[in-house]
Parts: structure tokens; sequence; C-alpha cells
């Protein structure tokens, strides 16, 4: 049974156990997909993008999208318990921008191999929305770390997320643009500096939700105390209409 209801609901300690395990562990493989991410983005530019083969970073840069989708469907994972409903808009539209970002990421690593042939022109358009549904979803991913900070509660943290909204959309529309006109000879030389940006945004960034991880994982603590309090000291089971550490459905 859940612990009675004489609290504020929204705490992530009285959620049920299982679901703040997912929140938690979808906040550590979010952490290693940015890492993995920034570090693609920095090494691009060390490579020449004149090579027939593929690009060791351009496959770094897919798995980092792939790590932090993973991380973000896990964050975003239905609360059986809660009000939300299961299918929100905001928690799908998450969730398929960072798809769209990795489904882009293959697409320019297809045109880099050259196994787009005629379509390579299709290809690096469809890329480029990709780019763009990737920055909103990043957005959105901001705000989200910030919902669940404020369920901590930790308000000094949440505030924290702030200012890294449009840190972040600069460094990554910046990004995306020289990756766009890369054959400019003006915008050329400017990647390195994009590169840096999105590397020294995501390390300042790596901080909070590192924060955030570890205090994910003591909630997970408290909620497994709080309802096998409330069921008298028993094993917590799932909650209803879903099984054990499936919760990132």
């Amino acid at each position: 049974m859940p612990p009675p209801v004489s609290h504020p609901p929204d705490l992530l300690r009285y959620s049920h156990p299982e679901w703040v395990d997912t929140l938690s562990r979808g906040a550590g493989v979010a952490y290693w997909g940015l890492i993995l991410g920034a570090l693609a983005a920095a090494a691009g530019e060390l490579f020449p993008h004149h090579l027939p083969a593929i690009q060791p970073y351009r496959l770094a840069a897919v798995a980092g999208g792939l790590l932090l989708l993973r991380g973000v469907w896990l964050l975003t994972a239905h609360d059986a318990g809660g009000a939300a409903p299961k299918n929100s808009p905001l928690r799908w539209g998450l969730r398929l921008a960072l798809t769209a970002a990795v489904s882009g990421g293959m697409l320019k690593a297809a045109v880099a191999v050259g196994v787009a042939g005629s379509y390579a022109t299709t290809f690096s358009a469809a890329a480029l929305v990709a780019s763009a549904a990737d920055v909103l979803g990043r957005f959105a991913f901001l705000r989200h770390l910030r919902a669940l900070a404020l369920r901590v509660p930790d308000p000094k943290l949440a505030k924290q997320f702030g200012p890294f909204v449009p840190a972040y959309g600069v460094a990554l529309v910046a990004a995306a643009a020289v990756e766009a006109l890369r054959t400019l000879p003006v915008v050329r030389h400017l990647g390195i500096a994009s590169a840096v940006a999105v590397a020294v945004v995501t390390v300042l960034l790596l901080r909070h939700v590192a924060r955030l991880g570890r205090a994910l994982v003591i909630q997970t603590d408290y909620a497994r105390g709080t309802w096998a309090k409330a069921n008298g000291g028993g094993r917590v089971g799932a909650p209803p209409g879903t099984q054990s550490r499936t919760a990132a459905a």
C-alpha cells in the first residue's frame, strides 16, 4: 500500500521507490551520454572532414546520442502512482526529439561513409532538421531536470539549470550551423570554437546532473524506507499495473 496522503504529493521520497530508482539510473546514463557527445564534438574538429571513410567521432556522437536517449527515456518514465498522464505530450515530445537527433547522427554518418549515394542531399537536409530537433530536445531536457530537482526538493539546484538554457542553446546552434555550413571558408575555421563552447557548457552542466543523480539515489533510499514503513516493514512491490524494474516503459 502507498504511504498515507499526509505529505506534499510531489516529493520524490513519497513516490514509489521502483520509479525513483529508475530516475536515478536514468540520470547516470544521461551523464555518460553527455560526456561522450561533448568528446565527439571536440574530436570531430581534429579529424579531416574530406576522408572517404567514416570518421570515428561520428560513431562516438551516435553512441553518445543513444546513451542520452536511453537516460532521458528512464528519466521520463511514467509514475504509475502519480497523477501525470502516461501519454503526456511533453514526455513523448522530449523522447521523440532526441530520437530524431540520434537519427540525424546516423544520417550524417551515412553521408560521410558514402552509402547515401544519390540521397546524400536529402540525408543532409534531414540531418539538419534533426539537429534542430536535438536543440529543442535538450531545452526540454534541462526543463525536465529542473522539475525533478524541485521534487527532491532542492530549489537551489533547480535554479542552477535555468542559466544553462540560453548558454547551451547558443553553443548547440553554433555547432549545428558550423556543421551545416562547413564548406564556406568563413565558417570552416569556427568549428573548434563552437566545439569548445559545447564542451565547456557541457562540463558545467555535468556538475549539476551529477548532483541531481546523487540526490535521486538518496531519494530512492528515502522512498524505500517510507513505503516499507507504510507496509509494516514488508517488501515493497511494484506500482499497480507494472512489473518490477520495468517502470522505464
